[in-house]
């Protein structure tokens, strides 16, 4: 790409790019079969506010833009279209969503989106799901909430930036009816007292999800139960359980702790909610299935309220803070035996080298888990490196993971004892098969 500027589409495309573009132009039956599209790395030398609207560069990006969501516009199977650090002119996008034959997605990340556009009041979009990712929006953003407001067929919003919430919320705060009737999935920022009259724009909202660590102001109430009545997935921390869970059919959840704060507007560590403070299954109204909590600073604590709170969870992941030895391990793993509708578990919280001897210790405790604990159990994991499977008619264990190929290489050449020494071992498929490992 040239340093002096643009003078054609072959300086604004890289070679592959501009190949791939003058294809799909030539050939229909190809455009057919495209549901996918990824446009990134498409900058320009210039600002987009040139004040020279007719210098040759501008007008040579611009051009190539227009070529691109042109062809993008006729491609009657697109499902998803991603923008990646991408200069794009507001009007295009506004194009692409208001093809009456496409029902598509857009995500937008590391953008600049410029050139406010008008948008008729009575115009409809055709959006499935919208993502705005670290991106610029600027003076287009009346016109992007504008444009959500009329997506009637939008069933997934995600939104990373608190001044795009505020001024989401306060549009639909401020117009009558139900604006988002099929939005099953938000992914947001944080959200305050003054905006939850929104969800009863969203009737259908099944997931929804908070950005860790950042503070709601929310107050110490529930929100009013006909708010949000058919959401079953919920992430974000503790303090905003009550809010949304309690009363709620929450069956997943997904949460951490906090061990510090450098800001009051990020959690600390004394906004972590103790477990005495919940009621049954975290106050859902219906039992827990899932449960995945990052970065738990009370393993223990926690997998003694989920047996005796939650006694139905089927899927369980609880990643402590610090790693375990392997006695502190089965400690929990006692606790973890109540639960007699498990399926799957991960505590990834050990450290040790995936030897032999380790392996076997570790099946030993997967055995021990299904004997004692969930006949369910398929799938476990202790470390990252090492996975546990089985089919549910098996009583085999299986390994699998990125720490096989060590201990492959300790099975194969030999491997340091207890004491230092090197032992020699047989192979490790056959080791694994040995029912006293």
């Amino acid at each position: 790409m040239s340093s002096t500027g643009y003078t054609s589409r072959d300086q604004v495309l890289k070679p592959k790019a501009r190949r791939l573009l003058e294809t799909l132009e030539k050939t229909s039956r190809l455009r057919g079969y495209v549901r996918r599209c990824m446009i990134k790395n498409v900058k320009q030398n210039k600002p987009p506010f040139s004040p020279e609207p007719t210098n040759p560069q501008v007008l040579v990006f611009a051009e190539t833009v227009k070529e691109i969501f042109i062809l993008v516009g006729r491609l009657p199977s697109l499902e998803l279209v991603t923008l990646e650090r991408f200069d794009i002119p507001f009007e295009w996008i506004f194009y692409i969503c208001s093809q009456p034959n496409i029902s598509l997605g857009i995500a937008i990340s590391f953008c600049l989106v410029y050139g406010p556009v008008e948008l008729p009041s009575d115009r409809s979009f055709n959006l499935t799901s919208l993502s705005i990712l670290a991106s610029n929006i600027g003076d287009c953003m009346p016109a992007m909430i504008h444009m959500i407001r009329l997506s009637s067929s939008l069933r997934e919003l995600r939104l990373d930036t608190s001044w795009t919430l505020q001024d989401l919320f306060k549009k639909h705060v401020d117009s009558p009816g139900i604006s988002l009737p099929k939005l099953e999935i938000l992914k947001i920022y944080r959200i305050n007292l003054d905006h939850l009259e929104f969800f009863r724009s969203t009737p259908n909202l099944v997931d929804l999800r908070f950005k860790m660590w950042i503070k709601s102001e929310l107050g110490s109430s529930p929100i009013p139960v006909n708010l949000l009545p058919k959401l079953r997935r919920f992430c974000g921390h503790t303090p905003l359980f009550k809010a949304f869970i309690t009363g709620r059919p929450v069956t997943d959840i997904e949460t951490a702790d906090t061990t510090g704060s450098f800001s009051r507007l990020f959690l600390g560590a004394d906004d972590n909610i103790a477990f005495e403070d919940f009621s049954p299954n975290f106050g859902s109204s219906v039992d827990i299935l899932s449960l995945t909590w990052r970065n738990c600073t009370r393993n223990q604590a926690l997998l003694q309220y989920v047996s005796e709170q939650c006694p139905k969870i089927q899927h369980l992941d609880s990643t402590p803070t610090v790693p375990y030895t392997k006695e502190e391990l089965e400690k929990r793993l006692q606790t973890v035996k109540g639960l007699k509708m498990l399926r799957s578990l991960r505590i990834t919280s050990l450290e040790h080298v995936p030897t032999v001897r380790n392996l076997g210790w570790e099946r030993r405790q997967c055995e021990a888990l299904t004997s004692e604990g969930s006949p369910h159990l398929v799938s476990i994991s202790f470390s990252s490196l090492i996975d546990w499977n089985r089919k549910i008619d098996s009583k085999t264990w299986t390994p699998s993971g990125d720490g096989l190929p060590v201990s492959e290489m300790f099975a194969r050449s030999g491997t340091y004892g207890d004491h230092g020494y090197m032992t020699n071992l047989p192979n490790l498929a056959e080791l694994i098969s040995l029912q006293d490992l």
